[in-house]
């Protein structure tokens, strides 16, 4: 049964189907003495006959009925590997593995994600998305163990290719009745007057704030430190302490939690997350499309 090749079976099926060698040769493309040639060391090579031959045309024996039913279940699932390998090909299907910071992931970025899956070409693509630390991402794509990052541009990307994902600054949260709820903007060092709710500090964002308070000769008195911005927004509400945190992020617990977001004026708090990756060449085809709906917009 060794013989019984995939072009074999394309012919014996063939022949089955036009009830004839000679129509079965014309219909693909191929000499009747070259399908009668592969037909007979089929028959060889099983022991019996598979087709039972007229003056005006053939059909299958019992056992060719055999080989045609099962010649037409393999035949059909390579048309559909086939098929499911093209998908993959140009990207329709395939499994995006995603490592975002906290700060992508709570603002904008699970949206884009939806509208890019609600996308028909992309019913045949997953996602999984993991929360890390932008030094984290960085250090997970450059030794290669993740193939996309979404995290805020900074000198750590050096060295990868990236892309601009969308711009975010940074805002002081305080409840609608506190003393700074009229202002328009404020300065980082201004805020330092007040005590703060903190999120980890081992966070990009904790990093920076951490960072500009030394270079002023000032340190930041955290009167809380809570574990993501959902529940540091819960603290300002409460008018335990004011925070630093992205506008975008804070927007929908304006009337929600009664709270004020004032922009920073200070130039580091405008920040541009990027969707980096060490080769977008290499990227699998499922990835690429994902890259190119987050930095492209809808």
């Amino acid at each position: 049964m060794r013989n019984f090749d995939l072009v074999s079976l394309r012919l014996f099926v063939a022949v089955c189907d036009c009830g004839s060698i000679a129509r079965a040769g014309d219909q693909e493309n191929i000499a009747g003495s070259a399908i009668s040639k592969r037909i007979a060391q089929m028959e060889a090579d099983a022991g019996i006959r598979l087709l039972t031959r007229f003056r005006r045309g053939v059909q299958p024996t019992p056992a060719g009925r055999v080989v045609l039913e099962h010649a037409q279940r393999v035949l059909f699932a390579l048309e559909r590997m086939e098929s499911d390998l093209s998908a993959y090909g140009d990207g329709r299907r395939g499994h995006v593995r995603l490592h975002v910071t906290p700060s992508a992931i709570e603002e904008t970025l699970l949206d884009r994600i939806a509208s890019f899956l609600r996308e028909p070409d992309n019913s045949g693509i997953k996602v999984d998305i993991e929360e890390r630390r932008t030094s984290d991402i960085v250090a997970m794509l450059t030794e290669g163990s993740a193939s996309i990052g979404i995290c805020w541009e900074n000198s750590s990307v050096v060295g990868l290719e990236h892309r601009a994902y969308r711009q975010d600054q940074l805002a002081l949260a305080v409840p609608v009745d506190h003393a700074l709820s009229q202002r328009q903007s404020i300065s980082f060092e201004e805020t330092l007057d007040y005590e703060h709710v903190g999120t980890p500090p081992a966070s990009a964002l904790q990093k920076l704030q951490q960072l500009e308070a030394g270079r002023l000769g000032r340190t930041i008195n955290y009167r809380i430190f809570v574990s993501n911005f959902f529940s540091a927004f819960s603290v300002v509400a409460s008018g335990l302490a004011v925070g630093i945190m992205p506008i975008l992020t804070g927007e929908p617990f304006g009337a929600l939690r009664r709270i004020k977001m004032v922009p920073l004026t200070d130039p580091w708090a405008s920040r541009r997350f990027v969707a980096c990756f060490r080769s977008y060449a290499h990227l699998q085809p499922a990835a690429m499309r994902m890259v190119d709906h987050l930095t492209h917009g809808d």
